[in-house]
């Protein structure tokens, strides 16, 4: 086949990517000068004639009072690697999602606030709005580690000055104890306005001008530094991170010879260390469990900079997590907590997500200390979890119950992220079947959580009927209106439906509750780093041998990857250096039906499980597999409702019924089996980041 011959096919207006494909003889417009004209174009259209106010960027209220003010200078680094133009198949392409993610987490920020992440948008909102609020800094170190992966894999430079104000704002915040504090002053959002014990925030009625949530954001930024100190091995970056880990020691308790909690979920200066009357962390399973994101960020810190006590503290953790408090039980359980959900079985439910990375946190500690019991537990809860949620598109709802639910729960991103990564881990390990889980969920949901397109908030199709405001909903003290279409560009839903991006809790039942905010940006975080998981593993390479283990587009120092599905069976690799190559056929591919040609001559396969030994690839050869490919359809309950799914390969191109308000699955143009071509300018950097 060749691609001069195809011309450009019309294809739904629904997908930003989609309407940016274009054939071989209308390729002389770059990806990026069409995201940027199409950022120009939908800004324009969204912003004229809405009702409700405008609203800038709020502003400091005072003076933010940082811990340290004078911090170490430091250079932003700089993403080095090769940049060429390409023509490859418009399919799934993730260095372009990821440029897509870079824009949205550098402009969901507030410049008046040293770039403060916005953390809640309300897309439904009339106009849509952003807002700040106290998950903004808790959550602030989840971009800074994301953005950073995702310049890495797309060379993206845009709004480069956000990232350095944000190096700049954690080198402020690191108390000479370590750890990295949020000034309460400028902000009155940064706390609760009451403490929540069972969610373990402190409430502003805490007489302290520094604070910070000791998980999330602020575990986050150990990979953050890590990340920064490879690139700039002279900057300050090994150091903070150092500390930062060092930080976490003497907030522990050790129960046992084998388990540590820490003493308390929050921190301020000078907070007296000592084992609580209450400890919330041994009467909530669910303020326990997020000492996972601290276990995992430590695991990454040692295998980055090598720091053996670190993987030893998270170890601790783990055990106390996983074997005391049975955060996930024996058999794989989550086990609900009584402050999680709401409606008539609060109680009765898990937040997934917190489950979910106690799974990643257990097998990151087993892959650096060797501990089976935990890899162990960690299997057990993966397959658990696959029950809960739907294995075939990779819907995971954001609360999930043993007890029979009253109404429905949306998919949160940050689920769906999290068993993306768990399963990338595990195939690594040799659970091979976890490449072809992996593969589904990325295609259909992740890939289908991220905001692609806002001409669906001008075209005048939206029902608002399940969208009011109260009428100070509009606050100019912590509300920004500006841009918000443009700015969220390439973020993900934080709870999107098996056929809609916008969805919410239907806790009651009835499909009562009122649709607005669309977006919590944990999930566009977590989102992004499924997104590097599954570029960094769909290729490995050692010793002269280099695995292909999903088929997506992708460039690399050894072979450019062209992938054709879902529109056809058929992958080209472009050699740039001399390797043995294999190739993973997915699940749905009888291996006796692929055929492999290099340079026009057929090749013979053999194989190794699921594996075509492709044998030796010399540089500028052109080995193309193809095989054939089917639609098939799948009927699906759903949280209580049925959906109907034609899949194509592993992809999705139809649902019903079709949703609301921004459908999800609106992939037509695959099912005619000629592929549409795009323009994308791709980058191979030098980083090796096998310890991420």
């Amino acid at each position: 086949m060749t691609r001069s011959n195809q011309c450009l096919t019309k294809i739904p207006r629904r997908r930003f990517l989609q309407a940016g494909a274009l054939s071989l003889a209308a390729a002389s417009t770059s990806q990026a000068e069409v995201f940027a004209e199409m950022k120009g174009a939908a800004a324009k259209a969204v912003g004229a004639g809405d009702p409700g106010p405008f609203l800038p960027d709020p502003k400091a209220i005072g003076t933010i009072e940082y811990i340290n003010p004078n911090p170490p200078a430091f250079q932003a680094p700089d993403y080095p690697g090769e940049y060429y133009n390409a023509i490859v198949p418009a399919t799934l392409d993730l260095a372009e999602r990821a440029r897509l993610a870079v824009h949205a987490m550098t402009s969901m920020t507030n410049p008046n606030l040293d770039y403060e992440m916005y953390f809640p948008v309300a897309h439904m909102a009339q106009p849509p709005a952003m807002y700040v609020s106290q998950s903004d800094l808790d959550t602030w170190g989840m971009f800074g580690e994301a953005t950073a992966l995702m310049r890495i894999m797309s060379g993206s430079r845009e709004n480069l000055h956000v990232d350095k104000t944000w190096m700049e704002v954690m080198l402020k915040g690191q108390g000479s104890d370590g750890i990295i504090y949020s000034p309460t002053t400028g902000r009155d959002w940064t706390m609760y306005s009451e403490a929540m014990p069972e969610g373990g925030a402190a409430g502003s009625e805490n007489p302290t001008k520094q604070y910070s949530l000791l998980s999330f954001g602020t575990a986050h930024w150990l990979p953050a530094t890590c990340l920064l100190a490879q690139m700039d091995p002279q900057g300050p970056w090994a150091e903070a991170a150092r500390k930062l880990a060092g930080g976490y020691v003497p907030l522990m308790i050790n129960k046992g010879a084998d388990r540590s909690y820490l003493f308390s979920p929050w921190m301020y200066p000078g907070r007296l260390v000592h084992k609580l009357a209450h400890n919330i962390m041994e009467e909530s399973i669910y303020t326990a469990g997020t000492q996972s994101w601290i276990a995992m960020c430590l695991v990454m810190y040692d295998r980055a900079l090598h720091d053996p006590p670190a993987s030893q503290l998270a170890e601790r953790i783990m055990n106390f997590n996983i074997f005391d408090r049975g955060v996930n039980e024996s058999e794989g359980r989550f086990h609900e907590s009584p402050e999680v959900g709401d409606g008539p079985a609060k109680g009765q439910y898990a937040h997934f997500l917190t489950h979910a990375t106690n799974i990643l946190a257990s097998i990151y500690v087993y892959m650096q200390t060797g501990n089976k019991p935990l890899l162990d537990r960690a299997i057990k809860s993966y397959e658990y979890a696959k029950l809960k949620g739907d294995p075939l598109v990779g819907f995971f709802p954001e609360v999930c119950s043993d007890y029979k639910q009253v109404g429905s729960r949306p998919c949160e991103t940050c689920a769906t992220a999290a068993m993306v990564v768990a399963a990338l881990m595990l195939a690594k390990l040799g659970y091979d079947r976890c490449w072809d889980e992996a593969d589904r969920w990325i295609r259909n949901q992740l890939a289908e959580n991220q905001l692609t397109q806002i001409d669906w908030l001008s075209d005048g199709h939206l029902d608002y009927s399940r969208s009011k405001t109260s009428p100070d909903f509009f606050d100019p003290k912590r509300y920004t209106t500006d841009r918000v279409a443009e700015r969220t560009l390439g973020a993900f839903a934080g709870w999107a439906g098996p056929n809609d991006w916008v969805s919410q809790e239907d806790w009651e039942g009835g499909n009562t509750e009122n649709i607005v905010t669309t977006i919590q940006n944990c999930c566009t975080a977590d989102g992004s780093r499924a997104l590097f998981a599954a570029w960094r593993d769909m290729l490995s390479y050692d010793q002269g041998v280099l695995k292909v283990n999903l088929l997506f587009n992708r460039a690399s120092k050894w072979v450019d990857i062209d992938s054709y599905l879902p529109y056809m069976g058929r992958v080209e690799l472009r050699v740039k250096e001399q390797v043995k190559l294999a190739l993973r056929l997915p699940e749905w591919v009888n291996p006796g039906d692929a055929r492999c040609e290099v340079g026009g001559t057929v090749r013979a396969l053999t194989y190794e499980g699921r594996y075509a030994q492709l044998g030796r690839a010399d540089r500028d050869e052109t080995i193309v597999l193809s095989f054939p490919i089917s639609e098939r359809t799948e009927r699906r309950r759903i949280e209580g409702s049925d959906y109907t799914f034609v899949l194509r390969g592993n992809d999705v191109v139809s649902v019903d019924p079709t949703g609301t308000y921004l459908p999800l699955y609106q992939r037509a143009h695959y099912r005619l089996g000629r592929p549409l071509y795009e323009k994308v300018t791709r980058f191979v950097v030098p980083q090796d980041l096998s310890w991420w």
